[in-house]
């Protein structure tokens, strides 16, 4: 096998001669002296040094050989590499020449893409803008499932169905607010459906409240108007959305509470007439004229007895003075009331006054709190939101507002939102007084006559439901004052009572001022439908009044030597009393006396309660009327006190008779309220008659 030195033609044995000759040949004899060791050393012959040095050469080129051909394995690898990475270099350059080509080809796609990337945004953009304007549309008409299924499947609860009503609603409005487009009719039929199915579980709901009113007086009708005001906003639904079934619930409710007041009214008053008739106190004392004493002596006694009984209403009427029964009955805050089933007390003698103060007060009551409960469930504006969902925010919100204002009594508010500083009506800058001032007195007008349609709706639901109520109530004051009208003192306490409560449900509504923050609640809530009962039962008691103090005035001209007629009942009543001018006994004449100043006390004491005690309606007017009447006994009194002294022959004994009367006349009149004005001016009068008799 030939050696790798073979190979590539580098044998030692034959290449060292060949070479050495072939050397030779090429050598220029003009050189040699470079070739010799030493330029003098030229003994030796040329061809040997040429030879040893020539063989030195070999062997060094020798080495270098052996050292190659020791590192020819990694000369071969190397180039294999070399060739290897030339080849790889190769396909890297013509995958480059692709990728640079492909390259070229994503860089126009891409420049491509972007013009499309921008394009897409600003459709984004369009669309997010259309979004924005569209998501409070879309979402004020969209029906979510929750609200369908309140809805369908289940009750009428207040604490579910009130939020869903609300939500409905404002559905409702959205949807019929909005463009009316042929996509919308599959939304309109779904919620028309939900406003029919919502209406019917409403008035169903509401009607089946009414029913235990409808056949029993027992249960509460205050519970009804709680729960019925809590379901408000379940009505203000079908007012707004279903006005017929709206009417058929409110003629439901005052077909139902008319025959619940009917019921317990006449129940009432029945059990009120049964005590008037059988068991009301006899006082012939206090009820016959001041000139009619059938017995002296007894009615003296029964006189003093009143005066030193005490006045507490803990007392029995028998003992109380009539005084003191007239000025608890003349107000609101005083004794317990007369109830139905109070009918059966043997003890129970109640006054006239006491009867039309039970009466009035159960009526005033009842009033009230029905007339309050009318205008808070019927007459309020509606609960619910009147905004459509779309009229929230920019203009279309504020010119919506606008034109609801009217509705909701705000016009004044609404036109503020609709014109907001710096911007520009019709007629100059939305500021501007002009404007203001017409827009100001739009609005109160809209308010007031807002107001007035609201009153009319409740007072006629108030007179349907409360007609039969005040007709038993009528009927009852005219069984207490005919045929025989009570005393004057009784007359005169309804009067006052009446007034009082005339003032307190009626005249607050008619511009009375503001009570203040530390003043005591009322009684009753304001109830101005009841004016007119109220001033018809007063031209009822002011007449029995006049004629009753006409009665005490005639009943001392029969005895006190007045030219009067005595025919019929008068007749016998003078001459049961020894009238026609004739003297009378001394004990008949005291008890005239102390009649007089009881009823002097009395009307000064109900003229004072009506003035300062609770703040009664007691008019000057009222003042003069009764104190005129009052004026006229007092002159008759005067004649009977003269007339009795002038049957005396000696004008000494006249004097002391007369002395002795006016002193008892004052004596009397210090029993009652002695600061008075009109008590003061009675005291003079009666002293300056004292004097004179002197």
């Amino acid at each position: 096998m030939a050696s790798i030195a073979q190979l590539i033609g580098w044998d030692s044995r034959t290449h060292s001669a060949q070479h050495a000759l072939a050397h030779l040949d090429t050598l220029d004899p003009d050189n040699y002296p470079a070739y010799a060791a030493d330029a003098k050393g030229l003994s030796n012959d040329i061809r040997t040094a040429y030879a040893d040095e020539l063989a030195c050469t070999e062997e060094n080129e020798k080495e270098q050989d052996r050292a190659f051909l020791e590192r020819a394995r990694e000369f071969v690898e190397l180039n294999e590499q070399v060739e290897t990475s030339t080849q790889l270099l190769t396909e890297l350059s013509a995958f480059l020449s692709t990728f640079q080509h492909d390259l070229s080809a994503v860089s126009g796609h891409i420049s491509e893409l972007q013009g499309r990337s921008k394009t897409i945004e600003a459709r984004l953009e369009a669309r997010k803008a259309v979004e924005r304007s569209l998501h409070p549309f879309v979402s004020s008409i969209a029906i979510s499932p929750s609200l369908i299924t309140t809805i369908l499947d289940t009750e009428v609860v207040a604490e579910t169905w009130i939020p869903a009503v609300r939500e409905l609603d404002a559905k409702l409005g959205a949807i019929r607010g909005g463009a009316r487009v042929d996509s919308r009719k599959s939304l309109d039929e779904a919620a028309e459906a939900l406003r029919v199915a919502a209406s019917s579980k409403i008035l169903a709901h509401l009607v089946s409240l009414l029913k235990p009113y409808t056949t029993s007086v027992q249960p509460s009708l205050p519970a009804l108007h709680t729960t019925l005001l809590r379901l408000k906003p379940l009505f203000d639904f079908l007012r707004r959305h279903a006005a017929r079934q709206a009417h058929e619930f409110q003629k439901a409710y005052v077909q139902t509470t008319r025959w619940f007041y009917e019921t317990g009214f006449r129940r009432y008053v029945r059990a009120l007439e049964g005590v008037r008739t059988s068991k009301a106190a006899v006082a012939a004392a206090t009820s016959e004229p001041i000139g009619s004493v059938s017995s002296g002596a007894d009615a003296l006694a029964l006189l003093n007895q009143r005066r030193t009984a005490p006045s507490s209403s803990s007392t029995s009427p028998v003992q109380r003075t009539p005084t003191s029964v007239a000025l608890e009955n003349a107000q609101v805050e005083g004794p317990p009331i007369i109830a139905a089933h109070m009918v059966n007390d043997r003890n129970l003698h109640p006054s006239p006054e006491s009867l039309f103060r039970s009466i009035s007060l159960v009526l005033a009551s009842n009033a009230s709190s029905e007339y309050s409960f009318l205008a808070s469930f019927f007459g309020n504006h509606s609960t619910l939101d009147l905004r459509p969902a779309m009229s929230r925010t920019g203009t279309q919100a504020s010119e919506r507002t606008l034109r609801r204002s009217t509705t909701s009594g705000s016009l004044a508010s609404a036109t503020s939102a609709a014109l907001p500083p710096g911007v520009e009506g019709e007629n100059g800058r939305a500021g501007t007084p002009s404007v203001a001032g017409s827009v100001a007195t739009a609005a109160s007008r809209d308010r007031q006559q807002d107001e007035k349609a609201q009153r009319a709706t409740v007072d006629a639901l108030w007179k349907g439901v409360m007609d039969p109520a005040l007709e038993y109530s009528r009927n009852f004051v005219n069984a207490l004052l005919d045929p025989t009208p009570p005393s004057p003192i009784s007359l005169f306490s309804m009067i006052r009572l009446n007034d009082l409560l005339l003032s307190l449900l009626v005249l607050p509504s008619a511009s009375a001022p503001e009570p203040p923050a530390d003043s005591s609640q009322p009684p009753f809530p304001p109830c101005p439908s009841i004016e007119p009962h109220l001033i018809a039962i007063r031209m009822q008691l002011w007449p029995s009044f006049a004629k009753v103090m006409s009665n005490q005035v005639d009943s001392l001209r029969r005895i006190n030597g007045s030219n009067v007629a005595a025919s019929g009942v008068g007749g016998m009543l003078s001459r049961a009393t020894g009238g026609g001018g004739t003297a009378v006994k001394d004990s008949v004449v005291k008890v005239i006396v102390g009649r007089y100043c009881e009823m002097f006390n009395a009307f000064v004491a109900l003229v004072s309660v009506g003035h300062e005690g609770e703040g009664a309606a007691g008019t000057e007017s009222d003042d003069e009327m009764a104190f005129s009447s009052l004026l006229r006994v007092r002159q008759e009194l005067d004649k009977l006190l003269s007339h009795q002294a002038s049957k005396m022959p000696d004008p000494a004994k006249q004097r002391a008779f007369l002395r002795a009367h006016y002193e008892e006349v004052l004596q009397g009149l210090s029993a009652g309220m002695s600061s008075h004005s009109r008590t003061q001016a009675e005291v003079a009068h009666y002293r300056e008659l004292a004097r004179k008799a002197t």
